[in-house]
This record gives structure tokens, C-alpha cells and sequence, in this order.
């Protein structure tokens, strides 16, 4: 399959009172505009999510408005620029269908109808026959299929089928799990329907159970359109690992889809492009074309200059790899819907290490572990059987850990899985408000007072050679049992003898929900706490890095004899209720060591400027005189 890179996407959501639908639509200038931008990938409008086609249907709708075959015009053109050319089906919504068509419509448990689709009525039929209308009207390169998002459904067809297969409608764990079986089921089987060799990728679908079908993959993630600029970090570790071409889908909106009117700083575009390059994806824009079928030449000026930079850059960034030492292990991005918590509990973590500037992957549990050095089980990773075994070996091959919260306990939450931990269990912690007190060997830059714990944890005792880093304070009283006082004023009391962060050889463990707080609160003191429980185990990182803020990103990727470090220099301001990008940042004297040797020489690219360096104990030490915004320095070894 072809490299995808420099891609857009192109909604075209049309509300049925438009009436002029294509009339200003050129298809030439339309490719023309494109190929201007440098784009090489675009998925375009076949189907919106009201459920209108935009070319001349025998088996849809086509919109009231249409004049012209604007998919079968613009699918030429393209491909006459060397433009790939993706049809985009909302599978999830379909308003004009939800009105002549009720009994297609998923019903909930107050047995009320919706504009969101049911697979499981006659509307999987419909579907399957317009990807072979399609198919049969023109050489389209794939399929981009949206909204196929997990429900829960009380229609006729789904409670039959459900009791057909013993599956209590009411459950709705059940329910939901159900229907999103039925829903990987029609997802293998649009995809027989798609000529081989072709793109096909659902979105809605967890990226794990699309790898048998999907082509490539491609991650959702707009910074101010509802997923904020902690999405990306942990997502995109996790779904690059997945062995998949992947696109980090960012959008010029300036707050989110459909917004016609709102453009984004170049500088945001340019960080959004560089930080899926700098973790090993390529790059794909959102956009939304005007009703009359027109692109508007600022919108593709802006994402021209995006991608002439981005351009520049291609020959390290294609087939680089990222270059990693840790994993965050979570199952957050396998569940079915949205494990509000496992996210937040996985974003935090990677916030932490980014701000470390640690080179980490996100993996699950069944992913191998052997090329990391560090594992991190982020607050609330519970151990079955097989795990216990992964974990036992990890650490037996000289692997290392750092747990919070509940991890490292069995499933049942009756005590520690693993004797590495050192700990017995003791159960939740009673107090609502709790401190922690550390000991010298994790205290730099912590303050030497009782630290606030934020959300409370567990309860653990030291077992055997481990040691107490950080003591648990319980403070005088409890606020929720205290509760006839009008305020709340609850100070520390005295150390309760309770491991805050305990250590047993490789293994720390940190005893309260640490990344869910950094998430939520960001306290520093939180990561920098951390960082000592992470110099404790790793004191010779992948990179050591000078003069850069804590915002600042730092990663690296790396081919056979290239490594690159990639430097991201932008601070997303939170300015009412959206964080901006306005500009890039300036730092100057940057001092990079890199755990590398064997290098012959070290340069800024994409221009090779020179940059002198040394070797010294097994690492290549360069100072970078200037980054603004992003750069990218190059070791090229022997």
C-alpha cells in the first residue's frame, strides 16, 4: 500500500434547506486546490451524517439541493493530480433515512427512536448497497466510515437476536457489548465488499479490533474541539504500535467541526503536523467545504504552509520509528465506549513523562514487554493471571516497575498478585484528606512539609527487605465525617506509619491515584515526585535535556544509522475556555545528551546546518544554539 501523508478531511454535513448544493463546484480547481496545498490523501464526501449522497444515487438519498455528481467529478480530477480519494459513509447517523425509515433506528430503554442507525435493521442492507453502488460507479482508492460509535439498542431486531444468544436486553453492560459484536460483524463484512488492496477504516470502532480489516488507521484528536491537547500525547503512543500506517487527524476549526467561519493560527496547524511526525504518525487536516462546493483559498493557503514544512522534513521522518525505553500498560483504549477514567488515568501519565521529556510507547497487557526497561501501571491496573505472569518475568529479566493506586493488586482486590511488591494490603484508605512526608532519597525539589494527597488511595504495610521513600500523615479528623462545620479546615496530624511510596529492589510503588490527580490538577510536586522515584531505577535516560521548559516537548525517532531528536517548543495558553497556539517559542543554548555513539556527524535539519558535539561515557553531547518552535537535529551514526 502507498505511504499515506499530507492528507485532508473534508466534511460536507449539508442541512436540507440548502438549495444550491454544488452549483459553484468545480471539480478542476477543487484537485487543483489540493494538489496546491500538497496534499496526497483526501477522504471526501460520498454520504453526510443527515443521510444525503453527494453523486447520483439508485440506492440513497441525494441531497435536494445537489446539481452536479460532485464525489464522481472530484474522484477524476484527483487522481489525475496522483490524489487518493477515500468515500466518506456516516454509518452512525442518518436523519433522512430516521424520517421515512423509523423501524432502521436504534430505540433506547425509554423506547424512544434517534437519528443514530440500528446495524442490526434492514438499514445494514442499505448500507452494503451503496459501497457497491459506489464501487461499480467509480475507481475509488477506499472507504472512510464514521460515526459507527457502541449504543445500546431495544429495537425488535436487537432484543431477538439478544435472546436468541441468552443476552439480557436490560443489561445494559450486556446490551451495549451485544450490539458492538454485531457491529464488528457488519464492519468484516462491508469490508469483503471493498475491492482488495483498497483503504477501509471505521471510526468508532476500538482500533484493536479493526487491525484485521482496516488498511491504516487514523486518530481523531482535535486540540479545541472537544479533546484537548492531553488526547494526543497517550493515544498516539498507543496506536502506533498497533503495526498500521497511521494519520493524526487535527482540523483547522477554531473550536470544532462545522465551525465555517473559525480558523486556527498557523502556528497551531504547524504544532499539531510536528507532533504526529515527532511520534511517528503522519499528518491529516480537517476541514469543511461550503455547501456550494467550494474550498476556501486562506483555509488551504494555511494548510499549504503546513504541509511545505512538514514536506521539507520527509526524508528523516519516512519509515523512522519512534525510539522508546518505557510503557504507560493500560486496556483504557480497548474498551467498549469510553473509559472516561482509564483515559484520564493514562493522560496524566503521559503528561508526566512528556514534561520529563522520557521516551515512552502506551501499550495493553497483551503486548510484549520485553524492549522496555520501565513499566508504569497507572493507578488502577488490576492483575489476572496472565498479566501476573508477564510481570513476573518482566521483572525477573531485570525489568522495572513503578505502580499507584491500586495497581499490582489481583482482580479481586484481596492483596498484592505479586510478592515483588513488598506490601501487604490493608485495604482502601478511610481518610478523604491525607498528606505525604518523603525521605531523602526522593526528595529533591519536594518541599519538606506534608504534601497533600489529593484523592486517597490504599492502605499497605512493608513485608520483608521493602522500604518506606514516603510516609502517609493522616490528618486530625476526616471532612466528610466532620461535616456540621460549615468550612472545611482539615490540617495534618501526625505520620500514620503507612507507606505513601514504598520500594522492594525494581519495584516502587506509589500508594495513592497519582496520574488521575496530575491529570485533573497538575500538581508539580506530584511529577517531581515521581522524576526521584524514576532516577531511583533509570539513571542513564534515552536523553537528558537543558533549557527547555517543562512544556516543552522532546522525542526521538530513528532509522538505521539516523536517530533525530524532535523539539517542540509551543505552549498551549488557556485563554477563555479553549487553549490557543499563537506563536512559536524561542529557546536558545538547548544542551541534548543522547544515550548513542559511533556518530559522524550532527546537524539541523531540514537544512543540515552543522552542529558541533562530543562523546562522552557512552553518550553524544550537542548544544543546539536556536529552536523556534520545532526542530529537528539529526545524528547520523557509522
Amino acid at each position: 500500500m502507498k505511504h499515506l501523508k499530507r492528507a485532508v478531511h473534508i466534511d460536507f454535513h449539508t442541512m436540507p434547506g440548502v438549495w444550491d448544493v454544488g452549483s459553484d463546484f468545480d471539480a478542476k480547481d477543487f484537485a487543483a486546490t489540493l494538489n496546491q496545498a500538497g496534499v496526497e490523501f483526501v477522504n471526501l464526501f460520498a454520504r453526510c451524517n443527515h443521510g444525503y449522497t453527494y453523486y447520483p444515487t439508485k440506492v440513497g438519498i441525494p441531497h435536494p439541493g445537489l446539481k452536479k455528481d460532485m464525489l464522481g467529478e472530484a474522484v477524476e480530477e484527483c487522481h489525475k493530480h496522483g490524489i487518493l480519494v477515500s468515500a466518506y459513509i456516516n454509518l452512525g447517523l442518518d436523519n433522512a433515512h430516521a424520517k421515512i425509515h423509523r423501524d432502521w433506528c436504534q430505540i433506547n430503554k425509554e423506547a424512544r427512536t434517534s437519528t443514530w442507525m440500528c446495524i442490526n435493521s434492514p438499514y445494514a442492507e442499505y448500507v452494503c448497497n451503496m459501497i457497491e453502488e459506489i464501487e461499480k460507479l467509480y475507481p475509488i482508492d477506499g472507504y472512510f466510515l464514521d460515526c459507527f460509535l457502541p449504543g445500546i439498542c431495544m429495537g425488535e431486531e436487537c432484543v431477538s437476536l439478544m435472546r436468541q444468544n441468552g443476552v439480557d436486553p436490560e443489561d445494559e453492560v450486556a446490551n451495549r457489548n451485544f450490539y458492538y459484536q454485531t457491529q464488528l460483524e457488519f464492519m468484516r463484512r462491508a469490508r469483503k465488499l471493498v475491492g482488495k488492496g483498497k483503504l477501509f477504516f471505521v471510526n468508532g470502532v476500538t482500533f484493536k479490533d479493526q487491525l484485521s480489516v482496516a488498511s491504516h488507521l487514523e486518530v481523531e484528536c482535535l486540540p479545541v474541539g472537544g479533546w484537548g491537547y492531553d488526547t494526543f500525547p497517550a493515544l498516539s503512543r498507543f496506536v502506533r504500535k498497533l503495526d498500521k500506517q497511521v494519520l493524526g487527524m487535527t482540523a483547522r476549526f477554531h473550536k470544532s467541526w462545522g465551525d465555517f467561519g473559525g480558523i486556527r493560527p498557523q502556528a497551531a496547524l504547524d504544532f499539531d503536523c510536528y507532533n504526529a511526525i515527532s511520534n511517528g504518525l503522519q499528518c491529516s487536516i480537517g476541514d469543511h467545504a461550503h455547501p456550494r462546493g467550494t474550498l476556501e483559498k486562506d483555509v488551504y493557503r494555511l494548510i499549504g504552509d503546513s504541509y511545505s514544512k512538514i514536506r521539507s522534513y520527509e526524508p528523516w521522518i519516512d519509515d523512522a520509528v519512534p525510539v522508546t525505553e518505557i510503557a504507560i500498560v493500560s486496556n483504557a483504549y480497548n474498551a467498549v465506549g469510553h473509559d472516561a477514567m482509564g483515559v484520564r488515568q493514562l493522560s496524566g501519565a503521559a503528561r508526566v513523562l512528556e514534561e520529563l521529556k522520557q521516551q515512552f510507547d502506551v501499550i495493553d497487557t497483551s503486548m510484549d514487554f520485553s524492549s522496555y526497561r520501565l513499566l508504569v501501571l497507572p493507578d488502577a491496573i488490576l492483575f489476572d493471571e496472565s498479566l501476573v505472569g508477564k510481570i513476573k518475568k518482566h521483572i525477573e529479566n531485570g525489568g522495572k516497575i513503578i505502580s499507584s493506586g491500586t495497581s499490582g493488586l489481583n482482580e479481586k482486590q484481596t492483596g498484592f498478585a505479586l510478592d515483588q511488591w513488598g506490601l501487604s494490603y490493608e485495604g482502601k484508605e478511610d481518610y478523604s484528606v491525607t498528606f505525604f512526608k518523603v525521605g531523602e532519597q526522593i526528595a529533591t525539589n519536594i518541599p519538606d512539609i506534608p504534601n497533600s494527597i489529593y484523592v486517597s488511595g490504599i492502605r499497605t504495610r512493608l513485608m520483608g527487605q521493602s522500604e518506606m521513600l514516603a510516609e502517609i500523615v493522616h490528618p486530625y479528623f476526616d471532612d466528610k465525617k466532620e461535616g456540621f462545620h460549615p468550612f472545611t479546615y482539615v490540617p495534618p496530624d501526625k505520620p500514620s506509619g503507612y507507606p505513601a511510596v514504598s520500594r522492594n529492589g525494581n519495584v516502587i510503588h506509589i500508594s495513592f491515584p497519582i496520574f488521575r490527580v496530575y491529570a485533573h490538577d497538575a500538581p508539580v510536586f506530584y511529577r517531581d515526585l515521581f522524576k526521584n522515584c524514576l532516577d531511583l531505577l533509570i539513571d542513564d535516560p534515552l536523553i537528558l535535556v537543558e533549557n527547555l521548559p517543562s512544556f516543552a516537548k522532546v522525542t526521538l525517532t530513528g532509522k538505521e544509522k539516523e536517530t533525530m531528536v524532535h523539539i517542540l517548543n509551543y505552549c498551549p495558553e488557556l485563554r477563555g475556555r479553549h487553549q490557543i497556539i499563537e506563536e512559536p517559542l524561542i529557546a536558545t543554548d538547548v544542551s541534548l545528551s543522547v544515550r548513542i555513539t559511533g556518530v559522524r556527524q550532527v546537524y539541523l535539519a531540514p537544512d543540515r546546518t552543522p552542529l558541533d558535539f562530543t562523546e562522552e561515557s557512552g553518550r553524544t553531547i550537542v548544544h543546539v544554539p536556536v529552536v523556534k518552535g520545532y526542530g529537528m537535529i539529526v545524528f547520523e551514526q557509522n
